[in-house]
C-alpha cells in the first residue's frame, strides 16, 4: 500500500501547481528508467493464479502493467511547520503503477525503482514540497514572510518481507541558494483485506500502521523554523537558528477499503510531535504547538 508523506501537500492553494510539477517529474524520470531498466537480481516468481487472463483486475495487471486509482477528497492539516491552526482544503487522489518499476501517487510521489534483490528495493524519489504562505501565519508573525513551494528529489531504498516493511528516504530541494535535505524512516505493519490476488499495484485493500522518524539539515530547519534578526525585530520573537538534526517523530496510519464494485475508500493519519531544535523554535513556542496532525479521506474509483 502507498505510504503518505509525513505532512501532506496543501492541495487546497496549490492543487494545479503539484500535479503539474508532478508530472512534468514524472515525464523526466520515466525517459531515465526507459533508457536504465530496473535490475532484477532475485529469483523471478510467478504470477499467482488470479493475474491470468479473464481474472478481473489482476488480469489487467498482467497484461498492461499498468494500475489506475482516480478520486477527490478533503485533507485536514496543520496551516504550516509548527502552527496551532488547521486547514481544510479540497484534494483530489491520483494513484498509478506503471510495471513494477515506476509509481506515482499523489500522497507519495513519484517512485523510480532501479533495482531489485530479494526483499529489497533502491530507486529515485521526487515530491512536491509546500512552502509557507505568509496569509497563513498568525497576523503577528506574518514578518516572518513566506517561501516558495518547490520540488524533492532524492533516493529511497525499501525492505519488504511479509506485512512488515521499513522505508528509508532521502531529499534535497530543487531550489537556489541554500538547499534544504531531510532524512525519514518509516516502519509499517500491514494488514491486506481480500484476496491480493485480486489486488494488484494501485488497486490494493489494506490497512497499515507504524513509526516514522524524520530528520534534516540546517537549512531545511532554519527556513521553516528559524529567525532572523530582521524577522525578530518585525515579529517581536527571539532570534534563533537551529542546527541540524532529528525535527519529528510520531505514528501514521493508512487504509483502502472496498465500497462496491470499482469505488473505494482511502484515508491516511499522521500524528508527529516536534522534536530537537524545531520544537525549541519560537515560532512554535508563541502560538503554534509541537503535535502536528494531519489526516485526509478519499473516495476512488479504479477503472
Amino acid at each position: 500500500m502507498k505510504r503518505p508523506a509525513s505532512l501532506s501537500p496543501r492541495f487546497g492553494r496549490a492543487a494545479v501547481a503539484a500535479l503539474a510539477k508532478t508530472a512534468a517529474l514524472t515525464a523526466a524520470m520515466t525517459v531515465a528508467v526507459a533508457a536504465a531498466p530496473a535490475v532484477v537480481l532475485a529469483d523471478p516468481v510467478a504470477a499467482p493464479s488470479g493475474t491470468e487472463a479473464g481474472s478481473g483486475t489482476g488480469a489487467k495487471t498482467a497484461a498492461t502493467g499498468v494500475t489506475l486509482a482516480l478520486g477527490a477528497g478533503a485533507i485536514a492539516q496543520p496551516a504550516y511547520q509548527g502552527a496551532r491552526r488547521t486547514e481544510w482544503s479540497a484534494a483530489p487522489y491520483v494513484s498509478a503503477e506503471f510495471g513494477p518499476n515506476l509509481s506515482i501517487d499523489s500522497l507519495d510521489g513519484v517512485r523510480v525503482t532501479v533495482l531489485h534483490e530479494g526483499i529489497l528495493s533502491l530507486g529515485a524519489i521526487a515530491r512536491y514540497e509546500p512552502g509557507r504562505s505568509s496569509r497563513s501565519l498568525p497576523a503577528r508573525l506574518r514578518g516572518l514572510n513566506g517561501f516558495s513551494d518547490t520540488a524533492e528529489l532524492g533516493g529511497f531504498a525499501t525492505a519488504e518481507s511479509g506485512p512488515f516493511s521499513l522505508d528509508l528516504i532521502g531529499t534535497e530541494e530543487v531550489r537556489r541558494g541554500r538547499r534544504g535535505a531531510v532524512l525519514e524512516a518509516h516502519a509499517a505493519f500491514s494488514l491486506p483485506l481480500g484476496d491480493p490476488a485480486e489486488q494488484q499495484g494501485a488497486d490494493q485493500q489494506g490497512l497499515s500502521l507504524g513509526p516514522f522518524i524524520k530528520a534534516a539539515n540546517r537549512s531545511y530547519l532554519r527556513r521553516n523554523f528559524g529567525v532572523d534578526a530582521g524577522q525578530a525585530a518585525a515579529t517581536g520573537l527571539d532570534s534563533f537558528s537551529p542546527h541540524a538534526g532529528f525535527d519529528m517523530a510520531g505514528l501514521e496510519a493508512n487504509g483502502a477499503i472496498k465500497l462496491v464494485d470499482r469505488w473505494s475508500m482511502r484515508g491516511f493519519a499522521n500524528w508527529g510531535r516536534l522534536v530537537g531544535g524545531a520544537s525549541n523554535s519560537p515560532i512554535v513556542r508563541n502560538g503554534g504547538r509541537g503535535s502536528q496532525l494531519s489526516s485526509g479521506l478519499f473516495l476512488v474509483y479504479t477503472p
